[in-house]
């Protein structure tokens, strides 16, 4: 809750109709918090005394709030969701830039750790502030953001800084863009779903909270301050546009890293109602053996055994398992009938006992050494 603290900052004013405004029983006006710079750095201002203190680096995953008049697109925009976001305070410019590109760096290994083509584009600061900002977008024809990028030079902006901050396009080309000749700038509109947005603050914030610190001299100083966010919950929902523009309608294809779960297994059952039934059993002895040995906390059984066998392989197909394991009439004669998620398509084989412990165990240990 950042019921005074936007006040001191002018951004009650700024942020403008999607700020999350309430009033409490007595009619004073407050807010739910869209971030959180005000509250950080009033907090660390509290706290801060010596330059040994620094640098500092705090992070939070929590939900925030944006009061949308038309939420859309699933997790995409909504009222309310859920944020990584993070605040660096450190004793210089040229410390509080290193630690700007450090984290940029992280957010870069992150996007491919998920396997998540995602593009970084100059950007407007907006009512954040600082002097220098990016955006993480993954392309998508169901983006709200328009990003011109330049096929020649590899930079991008959002089309919103060229329109209101930069003055838009030079002749046919970015501006800065090394290009010699505005002919060979090729340049190209495309929509994007931003996961990711970073600013370097510079002393904005401290400067208004006293977030002052001693040097080695004695002499009392500003932290240079970046914030950074990753929209958690969005990510998950660009995840899955992505995953549907490459493989259709045929289901989420999660990357191993943030799978729900690495397998499935799914028992054909004769006799739904019969605890004894021999599928089931196997079904719960396999399950069993994989959760303890291959795959600690990554199997789920399917044992809706109301549903019939085609729905249930058609939800473990749209749920996106790396690894779904049938039990079936061949499980009687040692086989097992395995669908595994590839990139290229659904492809299916049958594997004794052995090798399905040993597949998915090998996918379970990609998975964490991936993170």
């Amino acid at each position: 809750m950042a019921m005074f603290t936007v006040v001191a900052i002018g951004r009650w004013e700024t942020v403008g109709s999607e700020l999350f405004r309430l009033k409490s029983n007595t009619g004073a006006e407050c807010c739910v918090g869209p971030t959180h710079e005000e509250s950080v750095t009033e907090l660390v201002a509290s706290e801060l005394t010596s330059h040994r203190q620094l640098p500092l680096r705090l992070y939070q995953v929590d939900r925030k709030f944006r009061d949308e008049k038309r939420p859309r697109g699933g997790l995409l925009r909504c009222k309310e969701f859920w944020m990584k976001d993070m605040y660096t305070f450190d004793v210089s410019e040229e410390a509080a830039t290193a630690t700007y590109h450090e984290v940029c760096e992280a957010y870069e290994s992150i996007f491919r750790t998920i396997s998540l083509p995602v593009m970084r584009v100059n950007a407007a600061t907006g009512n954040i502030g600082g002097s220098l900002s990016h955006e993480y977008h993954v392309v998508s024809p169901v983006g709200e953001d328009t990003l011109v990028l330049c096929h020649s030079c590899g930079r991008g902006f959002n089309k919103e800084l060229l329109s209101t901050v930069v003055g838009g396009v030079e002749g046919d080309c970015l501006p800065g863009c090394p290009q010699t000749s505005p002919r060979e700038c090729r340049l190209e509109e495309v929509k994007g779903i931003e996961v990711a947005h970073t600013f370097y603050l510079g002393t904005k914030y401290s400067s208004l909270f006293g977030a002052n610190f001693s040097d080695h001299t004695n002499r009392e100083r500003l932290c240079e301050m970046g914030c950074f966010g990753i929209g958690v919950s969005r990510l998950l929902q660009a995840v899955v546009e992505h995953s549907c523009s490459v493989h259709g309608s045929e289901g989420i294809s999660w990357p191993l890293s943030i799978t729900p779960f690495t397998a499935c297994v799914l028992p054909l059952t004769t006799s739904p109602e019969d605890p004894s039934d021999s599928l089931m059993v196997k079904a719960h002895q396999l399950y069993d053996r994989l959760s303890e040995e291959a795959c600690p906390g990554h199997v789920i059984l399917d044992d809706r055994t109301h549903l019939t066998m085609g729905a249930r392989l058609r939800d473990s197909q749209r749920l996106g398992y790396p690894c779904t394991i049938v039990i079936g009439h061949k499980t009687g004669e040692g086989e097992y009938e395995v669908r595994l998620a590839k990139k290229s398509g659904l492809e299916t084989c049958l594997l004794t006992e052995h090798q399905v412990h040993q597949t998915v165990h090998d996918l379970y240990t990609l998975a964490t050494n991936l993170d």
